[in-house]
């Protein structure tokens, strides 16, 4: 349609910001707000309604991106100075147009009748008028307290220029309390706002923009100060913005195992203002294992008045009691009450509902879909599980990390199994039990736990014992609350294991632990591997020798397509997948490298200018992948697959672009003294995909769409820097662990 080059493409980027910012205005009044208004109308899910904005939104890019390409054709291609000229003079128009429009909130929302009420003390609204303004001084209010925030350009500023002057023409004051949209830094204007709920001797208007999230937000804060606030109608009270009736929050779905109360994943900002904090939760109890993340939530909303209550559960030595002591603390507060882990399904959460319905420490269901190495371990009811004898007393302790302190024989106690198992467990300090009696049995069953019942006479109790005590996650409340409720002490709080550094040595077994495939993965992944290699290999080689591609070129494609499903298999398949496949992969390079000059898939790996080394920085960059993919799982094991997006997508470009493109060149250290050199346009490249790609990394890993741009924009940043002076052979390395060990600070990993 025209060819790239740096105009062309500046002028597609200025096009489409016009057009992108008329069209979304139209898309915001037009289809989106008859989608909301549609779904009110009818009763649908605030899910639904959310489902649908997005489908617009994703149909504007697409359709802003065509009208830009378009448009953009039509001004390079044509000859005729008032087609040139005028296209982008019209567009400019209409964006000045939109903008006046978004300059002036009587266009986009007409305010609501100001119905009587004068016994209220704080009353909440729309950005008002002068002719709003005149009639607040009529009914007797004495200020106006605008939440406009300076940064939220460029609206706000030029808004709460005008309304200074147009409230003291009305003989009222201003009071200014930025807050921004979202939540983040709105400390001074919620304690300004506190403290005039409780000293503040006027009558008070108060406003955003539109009248929603910020003035929803104020009043909960000033009711829970204990002023007197208008409860609010119509749009401001509108029901798609009230925590029970959403069904989802971005990290999976809201569960409600009792009335007003919701079990959640970990609310982003956005889901705390628009769902959370418009309503009346004065509790949130957090079960994340994430000091940091719990400091960080504890000083949010500790601003708005809400009561922030930390029970850590770690899922890597999980405590079945902290689960037990966060269900009765939430037995015991006010509805609605918000418990969140980080997602949800999870296994906090799931222990969380089987204490909260059982009264029991419970064993979360999910905690145990990976065997152990005892074999499969099943859980039948909140406390109990079943499963294979342990052999070795290292298994034994792979149970307790599990939370499984107490075990119950079911067999012969004289038997060499029972006295060995009672030998082990007597030097590990565990209560172990033998019973063979049906009754006995589920007696000791009903006292505290968890227990694991194993043993040869398992199988003619397991149906009992389900029958029992099951299911494993009940669907109502099997026990009497009101003795609980009606208990006169507080509960005991259970103070969590302080958590020791984990040694060096310590991080290596779990490590190694970690790696060591199963017979089953091996067998069925490792031909996966090694097809998929194979097809790689083939590819690039092709390419190489048949359609003639640099090797710039093709080394990147092969190093894009192995780090890119190194990934996945880390996501699936976890390291043990990992290894397997690296492994596969290594040995086919080996291959080529054995195979050596004329091979084509060697051809499509040696680079001519690391002459006469070529096969050392293949062997290297291998060596120095392995090394960066185990260090990553290492240190940074939830986090190692956003170091191999990073280092597969950023650094594969890196290269072809500087090769192709790069005009600004420098000179980088090397092993063995080759040339090497990169280039800032490569440079440039690798920040670029490396956003890209750990955005859709940490997209897909669950993270909310605000945190993901945050960490990957960071990502990209530490990985293009690193990139950039990595020794030549070396920033497979490099890049891999920078990338993971930033996503891991920023996110608590």
């Amino acid at each position: 349609m025209f060819r790239p080059t740096i105009k062309n493409l500046m002028l597609l980027a200025f096009i489409g910001l016009l057009a992108g910012f008329v069209l979304g205005t139209g898309t915001l009044l037009g289809p989106i707000q008859w989608a909301a208004g549609l779904a009110r109308e009818r009763g649908w899910t605030p899910n639904t309604e959310d489902s649908l904005v997005r489908a617009f939104m994703v149909a504007l890019v697409v359709l802003t991106f065509i009208v830009g390409l378009l448009l953009t054709s039509i001004i390079v291609n044509s000859r005729k100075k008032h087609i040139k000229l005028g296209l982008p003079l019209l567009l400019m128009l209409f964006f000045a147009g939109t903008l006046y429009m978004w300059l002036t909130p009587g266009m986009l929302n007409k305010p609501d009748i100001l119905q009587d009420s004068s016994k209220y003390q704080f009353t909440v609204g729309s950005y008002p008028d002068k002719k709003r303004l005149r009639e607040l001084k009529r009914r007797g209010y004495t200020s106006v307290i605008s939440l406009l925030h300076p940064a939220v350009v460029p609206f706000e500023p030029k808004l709460l220029a005008d309304e200074q002057k147009a409230v003291s023409e009305a003989g009222l004051e201003l009071i200014h309390m930025p807050m921004l949209p979202w939540i983040s830094e709105n400390k001074e204007a919620l304690e300004q706002m506190s403290e005039l709920a409780r000293s503040g001797k006027g009558r008070y208007y108060i406003h955003c923009y539109l009248g929603k999230d910020r003035v929803n937000v104020a009043r909960n804060v000033i009711k829970a100060a204990g002023g007197n606030i208008k409860a609010g109608h119509g749009k401001y009270t509108s029901r798609h913005r009230h925590l029970a009736d959403r069904k989802k929050f971005e990290r999976g779905p809201i569960l409600s195992p009792d009335k007003g109360l919701h079990v959640t994943p970990h609310p982003t900002d956005e889901e705390y203002l628009v769902a959370i904090l418009v309503d009346d939760v004065r509790n949130v109890i957090s079960l994340l294992d994430s000091e940091r993340l719990a400091a960080r939530e504890h000083r949010l909303l500790e601003q708005y008045h809400v009561n922030f209550h930390h029970i850590p559960i770690s899922i890597e030595e999980y405590n079945p009691k902290l689960a037990l002591a966060a269900a009765q603390k939430a037995w015991r507060m006010p509805r609605p009450l918000v418990v969140h882990s980080f997602h949800s399904p999870s296994p906090r959460t799931d222990a969380f509902i089987q204490a909260f319905l059982s009264n029991r420490a419970p064993l979360p269901p999910s905690l145990f879909d990976e065997p152990l190495r005892v074999g499969k371990v099943t859980i039948i009811a909140p406390h109990i599980a079943v499963g294979p004898r342990p052999t070795a007393l290292g298994e034994f302790k792979e149970l307790e990390k599990r939370g499984i302190r107490k075990y119950l024989f079911i067999g012969d106690p004289e038997s060499p199994e029972g006295l060995r198992d009672e030998e082990f467990t007597r030097v590990a300090r565990f209560d172990w039990r033998v019973q063979e009696k049906k009754k006995t049995a589920l007696k000791i069953l009903n006292g505290d736990g968890p227990w694991y019942v194993y043993g040869s006479g398992l199988a003619r109790l397991r149906h009992d014992i389900a029958e029992t005590y099951g299911p494993a996650m009940p669907t109502n409340v099997t026990f009497n609350p009101a003795i609980l409720l009606g208990a006169v002490q507080e509960i005991a709080t259970v103070e969590p294991v302080e958590k020791k550094p984990e040694g060096l040595i310590a991080k290596g077994m779990s490590f190694i632990e970690r790696a060591l495939p199963s017979a089953k993965l091996t067998i069925i992944l490792v031909p996966l591997s090694f097809f998929y290699a194979l097809l790689a290999a083939m590819y690039v080689g092709r390419l190489k020798k048949i359609n003639e591609v640099r090797t710039p070129y093709t080394r990147k494609i092969f190093h894009f397509l192995i780090f890119t499903m190194a990934s996945v298999v880390q996501l699936t398949a976890g390291l043990a997948g990992v290894m397997i496949f690296g492994s596969v992969t290594a040995l086919c390079v080996l291959y080529a490298v054995m195979r050596g000059q004329g091979f084509p898939f060697y051809e499509a790996m040696a680079r001519p200018t690391d002459e006469p080394h070529r096969s050392f920085y293949i062997l290297v960059p291998l060596l120095t992948t392995a090394l960066g993919g185990v260090i990553s799982n290492l240190f940074f094991i939830k986090f190692a697959y956003i170091g191999y997006l990073v280092g597969g997508w950023g650094d594969a470009i890196g290269e072809p672009v500087g090769s192709r493109w790069g005009k600004h060149r420098y000179k980088v250290p090397s092993l063995l003294g080759v040339n090497a050199t990169r280039s800032l346009e490569g440079s440039l490249a690798v920040f670029s995909v490396s956003f890209l790609a750990a955005v859709l990394g940490l997209t897909l890993g669950g993270f909310a769409l605000p945190s993901a741009l945050a960490c990957a924009a960071l990502c990209a940043v530490a990985g293009a820097l690193v990139e950039s002076v990595s020794t030549h052979g070396l920033d497979n390395l490099t890049i891999q662990v920078t990338a993971a060990g930033v996503a891991a600070w920023m996110l608590g990993g």
